[in-house]
């Protein structure tokens, strides 16, 4: 009889139900919490992350969450791949799977924790603009908008309304790495790619990391390091079928940690952590006792940080572990209605669409039409969760247009104030012209400057903002007309309108 205990290789792992990935990735999400518990509560004096005291290197429990998650994400979205090789499929399956959950917890965001933790008067911050836009602006990921004005203004993240929202832009361009990676034929087959992959890996690093990921992504401990877990997971996954951890291995590279100089040893912790996951996944015995068949991690991790903010809030006296009891409490239940009502229902969409992909727990107890109208219904919630702030947002904006009849700052100073037609000015490092502008007042984050009634991609400053000027509109003789517009909290600020002179 073979043990309970003996090593199985990954692809015997991930094939079985006797694996620990959704216990993992409950921890992970639970450790995710726990770290921010040590930044978000208003009574951390006194306080550290355990996890960053036990080694010489600075590494907090929550970057070891994400760690875990992004290592499993890429064995699993690997997988996914594998199952269908149908592109079509495979976006269906990661769009269900990451936006529908996202989009409520956006309105939740918006409307639940940012109501109750506003300084303005709730009249004035539902019928106000940026209220409805940071659901809409969040819905693709590309164009985070963190804050909404008046929102916990006063935490240690000012006004951060999900700061958990960071990992998830990397999460989205991974699962197009791995499309990528599938659709050359990088992943399906093993032994004889396992040079190719792990050169498309450091490739894609190499050339895509930073215009794909920004520049606020540009920290190893917040941008390499996951992308580091994710691929380093599709490529154990490319050689399930050789890669087999065992409990020396995770021992010795524990070792290994303390007896290389710095900075090695914080590189060789990395794998050893990796090992460590890829360990724990595989043992029998810990599956025979612990069951997890109800995936609340996704929920855990979206819901943590808005949830501990608004707790931070109303109670300051909570100190990190109090903050970190309480959170979960919260958030456990709210995770277990996204997955109930909105994740499972929606994950079973594409079995039902393709005849194929991701098994659920009780799906075998669950009949075509019953899983058809559960997913109708959660589908139905998402539109409504993206209607209404859609409309919302349109009313608020033409309602508070409406109350400026004169501008409520001026511009001073810009430049260029007249420019050759045809011609370039002010030219930027990608070959754009751009103006500038200065202001009599504090300029908003969300401020933007219009040109002749269009808006144009801005950076605003602490008393200016520029802005990048497209060639068609300099193309032929006039004039145009400049200002600045942005949206507060019951209200609508725009400036003075200036001219530029096209010759």
């Amino acid at each position: 009889m073979t043990s309970t205990q003996s090593p199985r290789t990954l692809g015997d792992m991930i094939a079985s139900s006797d694996n620990n990935f959704n216990l993992i990735r409950l921890i992970a999400a639970a450790a995710v919490v726990f770290g921010h518990s040590f930044w978000i509560s208003r009574a951390w004096q006194g306080f550290a992350d355990p996890v960053s005291l036990a080694f010489p290197f600075r590494e907090l429990s929550g970057n070891l969450g994400v760690h875990a998650f992004f290592l499993i994400s890429g064995i699993l979205i690997a997988q996914s791949w594998c199952r269908t090789e149908n592109p079509v499929q495979f976006v269906t399956q990661r769009v269900a799977r990451i936006f529908p959950a996202l989009i409520v917890c956006l309105v939740f965001s918006a409307y639940v924790v940012g109501a109750l933790g506003t300084t303005a008067p709730l009249r004035n911050y539902f019928a106000s603009k940026p209220v409805h836009d940071y659901v809409l602006n969040n819905l693709s990921l590309t164009n985070v908008q963190w804050n909404i004005p008046t929102v916990f203004g006063d935490g240690p993240y000012v006004q951060g309304m999900n700061g958990s929202l960071w990992s998830l832009i990397i999460e989205i361009r991974m699962y197009i790495l791995v499309l990528g990676f599938g659709l050359l034929g990088l992943i399906s087959v093993q032994k004889r790619v396992a040079a190719a992959v792990t050169a498309a890996m450091l490739f894609a690093l190499f050339l895509l990391y930073r215009p794909l990921f920004g520049h606020h992504l540009s920290t190893m401990s917040d941008g390499f390091v996951p992308v580091f877990y994710f691929l380093g997971g599709v490529f154990v996954y490319a050689l399930r079928d050789v890669v087999a951890v065992r409990l020396k291995h995770v021992a010795l590279l524990f070792l290994a940690i303390f007896l290389v100089p710095a900075p090695s040893a914080h590189i060789v912790f990395h794998f050893f952590f990796g090992a460590l996951v890829l360990w724990v996944g595989g043992l029998r015995s810990l599956a025979a006792r612990v069951k997890v068949q109800n995936d609340f991690s996704y929920g855990i991790f979206l819901y943590g940080f808005p949830v501990q903010q608004l707790l931070a809030l109303r109670f300051p006296s909570l100190n990190p572990y109090g903050l970190f009891v309480v959170a979960m409490a919260v958030v456990t239940v709210l995770a277990a209605l996204s997955w109930f009502f909105i994740e499972r229902p929606l994950l079973r969409a594409p079995r039902l669409i393709f005849g194929s992909g991701r098994k659920l727990a009780g799906d075998d107890q669950v009949g075509k039409g019953p899983a058809r109208r559960h997913a109708v219904a959660a589908l139905a919630v998402v539109l409504l969760c993206v209607a209404v702030p859609f409309g919302a947002s349109k009313l608020a904006e033409s309602r508070q247009r409406a109350r400026v009849d004169a501008p409520t700052f001026t511009i001073f100073r810009y430049g260029p104030t007249a420019t050759p037609r045809g011609a370039t000015f002010n030219v930027q490092p990608d070959g754009r012209s751009a103006l500038w502008i200065e202001v009599d007042a504090p300029v908003d984050p969300s401020a933007y400057v219009v040109l002749n009634g269009r808006k144009l991609e801005s950076s605003p400053g602490k008393m200016g903002i520029s802005a990048f000027v497209p060639a068609d509109m300099v193309k032929d003789p006039g004039v145009l007309k400049l200002s600045v517009e942005w949206f507060e909290i019951g209200r609508f600020m725009k400036s003075n309108t200036v001219e530029i002179l096209v010759q």
